[in-house]
Order: C-alpha cells, then structure tokens, then sequence
C-alpha cells in the first residue's frame, strides 16, 4: 500500500498536469474563457478526487492501527503491573518471615513514668520523660494522646523497648517504646506487679532474656 508522502505527491502532479496554462486562457474571450475554466475545472475535480479519498482512508487506517497498538499495550502495562504487584507481595511475605522477632532480642524494662507533655509540633503525639535508671531519662513519643489523659500516664510504673534505634519524630528524638495492648477499640499500657522498680528487667519463661542487647532498627521494631 502506498504511503501518505506518495499519495500527497500524486495529487500534486494530477493539480499540474490538469492546470491550463493562464497565459493561453488569458487570451481567450470571456466566455471561451469561463467554458474553459469550468471544463478544466470539472477535470481538476475528478482528477483529484480519487486520490484524496484515498489519502483519507489511509489517515483513518493508521490512525485505528495506532489506537489498536496503544490499547495493546495499555493490556501489557495492566498485565506487567499485576505481576509486578504479586512479586512485590511474595518478596514482602519472605521479608517478614526472615525478620520474626525474638522476644530475646528487646531490652524490656521497667521504667516510671516522670512527666507527660503534648508535643510541640504535633498535636497527635505525647512526649514522656521515663526513668529507667540511666544517666538520664529516656525520651519518649507516641500517639497516646487521643486514647489517655496525661493523668492516665504520669508517675506510672510501665514497661519499656529501651534497645530502639532513636527515631526523631516532628524535630524531637524518641530513645524507646512504650509497651500497650491494643484492640480495635482501644490502647491500654502494660502495667508491671507494684512492687516493681525502675531499670527491673522482664523475663519470660523458657528465654534467656538476661543476654546483651544489640540495638534494633525501627523497622524490626514496628
């Protein structure tokens, strides 16, 4: 099938061949004159016509071609990004698997609970200063806030992740995690026996939790 350039260049050259030179026909009477332009015009019609159809249907050809190729390869996009998606899945499952925690690996303490502020920059958040019996209190900022009063959290004995990669949230670095339960319902913390103090570690039978502990990332820990 010719291309849209030949088909061009055949209407061009029907217009020159079917042209009556202007000088001769300038020299004609009027009305020869005006019989002469109608038949050569009559001509040039019939003459250009056909290939100008043709054009057309060449134009809408390669256009229904390339909206074709456009629709099959929207199908292999589709396609790719649905494969695509299980792989991502299946290496996330592997991912989790080869990361399951090991409750010896947390540094689980008993810390108290020494004031609770709202945090500066984040109307969602507590910071909480813990006493776990370091050099200094550890830092701490979580979303308690839309669950507990300060009231519910200040001067209470809890149980705390003290082996966390500091984390800065909103400008303010957290140093551990403040141990909860939670339900779809509600967040409650995880209360120690009384008679517990500052810096008592937790144990749990059948692990040997008394082992150093290496510093966990956050994202082991979330």
């Amino acid at each position: 099938m010719e291309s849209l350039q030949e088909k061009s260049k055949l209407v061009d050259k029907h217009i020159q061949q079917l042209i009556y030179p202007i000088d001769n026909i300038e020299q004609l009477d009027s009305d020869v004159h005006i019989n002469v332009l109608e038949e050569k015009n009559i001509q040039l019609k019939t003459g250009v016509q056909n290939p100008i159809d043709e054009l057309v249907t060449l134009k809408n050809q390669q256009e229904i071609t390339q909206h074709y190729d456009f629709l099959f390869l929207v199908k292999i996009n589709k396609k790719q990004k649905k494969k695509n998606k299980i792989i991502k899945e299946e290496n996330l499952e592997k991912s989790v698997a080869n990361t399951a925690m090991d409750i010896t690996r947390f540094d689980l303490r008993i810390g108290k609970i020494l004031s609770v502020k709202k945090h500066p920059n984040a109307d969602s958040l507590y910071v909480e200063q813990i006493d776990v019996e370091e050099e200094k209190p550890q830092t701490v900022c979580n979303g308690l806030l839309k669950y507990m009063q300060p009231s519910d959290l200040d001067q209470k004995l809890v149980i705390v992740a003290c082996n966390l990669k500091p984390v800065k949230t909103r400008g303010i670095t957290s140093e551990a995690m403040l141990m909860c339960a939670s339900t779809s319902e509600k967040i409650e913390l995880l209360e120690p026996l009384s008679d517990c103090k500052p810096d008592d570690r937790i144990e749990c039978d059948g692990y040997n939790c008394s082992s150093s502990h290496a510093q966990i990332t956050k994202e082991l820990s979330d």
